[in-house]
């Protein structure tokens, strides 16, 4: 047998290989995604492990608190909660979970208006306070010297009877989350080793609501009062 025809036979028995794995994974995630479906979860948990179940579970942070304002010294002052911050081959995802119902209009830049059971209710824009999550991971990123990595400022509606009456940049209903998100992760801004160091900068960074409580009462005082967005 020549080198050639051996050759042959290892890349074709690769591609198959491949192939077989590739269907493999689209089943498990459908396995999962029905098994998620079944479970009760609220609309925030259901999210993150639908999210879990589409990318590598460690590149989803969810619930996660993350230092927002440091002093001259470097010492941390404030921290702030993220929804969701999601790496992808594409960049990374920043989630502003909201989960209002009824219709939702954005005719005003800084305050939206909620219509639900004959109420109107104004809440502020989520765009814009999620830009400054967005900034809060920069800086993390930066401070990791990963530069120039896409950060994308995502706003999601969870609840099911909800009603965008615009047509917004990266605002969705959580249908349509998955197949976005896909298409992200199908481009390839980020390599491997990026994604890897981005997840150990987020990991080294993200505190849970307790640790945080315990760190700010040790800064500040037991009876000193502090600042930490829930």
């Amino acid at each position: 047998m020549t080198l050639l025809k051996v050759l042959i036979i290892i890349a074709i028995t690769l591609s198959c290989l491949i192939g077989a794995i590739y269907i493999c994974s689209i089943f498990l995630k459908k396995s999962r995604y029905k098994q998620i479906q079944g479970k009760k979860l609220s609309r925030h948990a259901l999210l993150h492990e639908t999210l879990c179940s589409e990318f590598f579970r460690k590149n989803v942070f969810t619930g996660y608190f993350f230092p927002a304002v440091k002093d001259s010294n470097g010492i941390i002052r404030k921290y702030e909660r993220l929804d969701s911050v999601l790496i992808t081959k594409g960049g990374v995802a920043v989630l502003s979970i909201c989960d209002k119902s009824g219709r939702i209009d954005n005719s005003k830049t800084d305050i939206w208006v909620q219509s639900l059971n004959d109420n109107i209710i104004e809440f502020e824009n989520p765009s814009i306070k999620n830009e400054a999550n967005k900034k809060i991971v920069y800086d993390i990123l930066k401070s990791n010297r990963l530069n120039n990595i896409p950060l994308y400022n995502i706003v999601v509606f969870t609840e099911k009877n909800v009603e965008l009456l615009f047509e917004g940049e990266n605002i969705f209903v959580v249908e349509e989350l998955p197949l976005m998100l896909r298409q992200l992760n199908h481009e390839s801004a980020l390599t491997l080793i990026e994604m890897f160091k981005i997840r150990q900068a987020l990991d080294a960074s993200k505190r849970t609501h307790s640790e945080v409580k315990t760190y700010m009462k040790r800064l500040h005082g037991k009876k000193t009062e502090f600042i930490m967005e829930d």
